[in-house]
């Protein structure tokens, strides 16, 4: 990925959250701070992915998977953008 920001394209950085209703959501001011943490992640680019303890304890690899495709999906995305910088460079 260092050759990506070489050539100013973005690459995803990728946040996961587990939220429990003990930790996050007890009072209005822990629902404003998480609020206002996604929009400062969102702002710097970032893909914020939340998962409620329910759902992970029920099914892991399915929370597990989500986040995976979309960063295989980003990779791919990068790469096809680097594999076109370098069909533009080549010498015709």
């Amino acid at each position: 990925m260092f050759e990506a920001r070489q050539h100013h394209i973005a690459v995803p950085q990728i946040a996961v959250e587990i939220d429990g209703h003990d930790f996050h959501e007890r009072t209005k001011g822990q629902v404003e701070d998480r609020n206002r943490r996604d929009r400062d992640l969102q702002a710097a680019g970032w893909k914020v992915f939340h998962f409620s303890g329910a759902e992970v304890y029920r099914s892991p690899e399915k929370c597990v998977r989500e986040v995976m495709e979309y960063a295989a999906g980003q990779f791919h995305r990068v790469r096809r953008r680097l594999i076109d910088l370098r069909v533009k460079e080549v010498p015709t």
